[in-house]
């Protein structure tokens, strides 16, 4: 029988092993909120299934994301994948990566990366946009990226505290904001004039601002 309870024990013995435990395409998969905030020792969140996008106009779901933060999931990572299948063609293939700031390509280096939170992810098939830096100084946190049409910082309070949009048609390529204890976390969208959009994970204010 599939219950809570069952679900943590495969995901506790998969962390155990060394696993890195994701819940993928939680649309598709028909998880309803009290399912995916009751699961305990997820490591990722999968916001975007390009395929099953495709086939539901559903699956692009950085809400659900939004919701596990706010349900105590800080340290959760978000990612972004095919799941291609391209039974015609490769209709359901570059729609989403997640970009892995790993030092050499090789398996115990990308995995330190990930487990380190070293990644963001980015939907589009051509160009999706970018993060070149994300950094904070003086309390100030500064994001700069590839031309952009908005950049949004999303905190635990108010979503859309922070919003900044292009009156330039060569877009955005930098930003920066003020950083507040009230907002406990914070994490950064982008998004280009194409609709597609790329997702840091959350990192904590307390570990950045600095409180003299």
């Amino acid at each position: 029988v599939c219950t809570h309870e069952s679900v943590n024990e495969i995901v506790k013995r998969c962390n155990e092993a060394g696993f890195l435990v994701q819940l993928n395409h939680p649309y598709w998969s028909m998880n309803e909120r009290e399912d995916y905030i009751n699961i305990k020792g997820l490591w990722g969140l999968e916001i975007l299934n390009y395929a099953t996008e495709l086939e539901t106009g559903s699956e692009y779901c950085p809400y659900i994301y939004d919701d596990m933060l706010r349900s105590g999931m800080y340290n959760l990572v978000c990612t972004m994948g095919d799941d291609n299948h391209n039974h015609a063609g490769f209709r359901e293939s570059f729609g989403g990566s997640t970009f892995i700031g790993a030092k050499e390509l090789k398996y115990d280096q990308i995995i330190e990366a990930m487990e380190n939170g070293n990644i963001y992810c980015a939907s589009g098939r051509d160009n999706p946009p970018q993060f070149k830096a994300v950094y904070v100084e003086d309390n100030m946190l500064k994001i700069e990226c590839t031309p952009v049409e908005s950049i949004i910082v999303n905190g635990y309070c108010r979503a859309d505290r922070h919003t900044t949009h292009d009156d330039d048609s060569e877009g955005l390529t930098d930003d920066e904001f003020w950083l507040r204890e009230s907002d406990v976390y914070f994490r950064i969208t982008i998004r280009d004039k194409f609709g597609n959009s790329a997702h840091t994970h959350t990192y904590f204010v307390k570990d950045y601002i600095d409180k003299k």
